[in-house]
């Protein structure tokens, strides 16, 4: 049987396409989860308008995994410090080189009882001696599960921003920054 060079460019380019319609159709959630990532990192705002997406979804994964590099922490590190007093702010970079908050994560059932709506920011202040280390409140977020749950990707670890590299952000919640202060004793 005897082919044309036309029957056979014609059957290449179907079988071209097919293959592209298969590849796309297989690995179409890990496109578009790497479209958002994309989105994430070239523009700042997109994270807030994101960040309530369900677990499972392509915009859901390319959230946590935009969390799970420093890039993604200090964006997130940004979120969270635009709740913080504006005094504090500008007071920030004058008195230390590392500072420290705490986070009080309202539990779901418990807020709805006490009607504690929010998150309470506070910030640790210390005198750099032993025993000597106190917080006081700098701020409030408004009760969100989904912003409660972000919130974990800053407990307990150091980040730095870049408009600020000399400064080093430490946030925790009450049970982490216990912790700390018990090994700053030791």
């Amino acid at each position: 049987m005897s082919f044309s060079r036309r029957r056979v460019t014609i059957f290449a380019g179907f079988g071209s396409v097919a293959l592209i319609v298969l590849a796309v159709t297989v690995f179409q959630k890990e496109l578009m989860t790497q479209y958002y990532l994309f989105r994430l990192r070239n523009d700042s705002s997109y994270l807030q308008s994101i960040l309530g997406k369900p677990e499972g979804t392509s915009q859901g994964a390319a959230v946590r995994q935009y969390l799970d590099i420093p890039e993604g922490r200090a964006a997130l590190l940004r979120e969270l410090l635009r709740y913080v007093k504006e005094e504090e702010l500008r007071s920030m970079g004058v008195s230390r080189k590392t500072h420290t908050y705490v986070l009080e994560l309202p539990r779901p059932l418990a807020s709805l009882r006490s009607g504690s709506g929010y998150t309470t920011i506070f910030r640790e202040d210390d005198d750099f001696f032993e025993d000597t280390s106190s917080v006081y409140e700098v701020g409030r977020i408004p009760y969100d599960s989904v912003w409660n749950d972000m919130m974990q990707y800053l407990i307990g670890r150091n980040v730095t921003l870049p408009e600020h590299p000399e400064l080093t952000f430490m946030c925790h919640d009450l049970e982490t920054w216990q912790q700390y202060l018990r090994s700053k004793r030791e």
